[in-house]
């Protein structure tokens, strides 16, 4: 017998998931198609996650999910990548191109960036949490209208700065003293 399928995540209704990433994500939402995410060895969150509400797109995040039932980096399924430098991706998903890659753990579950011949980073404990952090820090970056007024720009940017410090004592692979992604990012959000 399969467990019930999730109707809220983190106290939110799928609906308000999709509508919140939505509302901010630069590039679209990229959902999973479900026979992909079947085979995975992932918890029912982070399947409703990926397949009903879809991977956002910002500055630092593009989703490029692999379409293969099993993990292309084992032991992680990948979900899209950083961009490092500028250099041209086709429609294949290449895990030696340069950028890191974020992928879900089949191990454990975790979402941790890969560079090859590195030691993965952490990311997040885990998808749900991903997610969470993907809305509030692609939520609350300035945006092209608050560049454009430096009294807006500076109350974006202490906003965004203040929402980046409470994050990472939400997550307690963060909380580590490992480096992590996030961590990177927070230290060089307008860089």
């Amino acid at each position: 017998m399969t467990s019930p399928r999730p109707t809220k995540i983190m106290g939110r209704s799928i609906p308000d998931w999709q509508a919140r990433l939505a509302l901010w994500s630069s590039g679209g939402v990229v959902r999973l198609d479900r026979d992909t995410v079947a085979g995975w060895r992932v918890d029912d969150r982070a399947r409703v996650l990926l397949t009903e509400v879809g991977l956002p797109s910002f500055g630092y995040f593009r989703p490029g999910p692999q379409r293969a039932g099993e993990p292309v980096c084992p032991p992680y399924y990948l979900l899209g990548r950083e961009p490092v430098g500028n250099h041209p991706h086709g429609a294949s998903l290449d895990p030696d191109c340069g950028c890191g890659h974020v992928g879900i753990s089949a191990v454990d579950g975790a979402v941790r960036q890969l560079f090859r011949g590195r030691d993965p980073l952490p990311v997040n404990s885990d998808v749900t949490l991903f997610f969470y952090f993907l809305d509030k820090v692609g939520g609350s970056l300035p945006t092209e209208r608050d560049f454009a007024d430096r009294v807006r720009e500076r109350k974006a940017v202490r906003r965004a700065e203040a929402v980046m410090r409470r994050l990472v004592h939400r997550d307690p692979i963060l909380t580590s003293g490992a480096e992590s992604f996030w961590g990177y990012l927070f230290a060089r959000p307008w860089g």
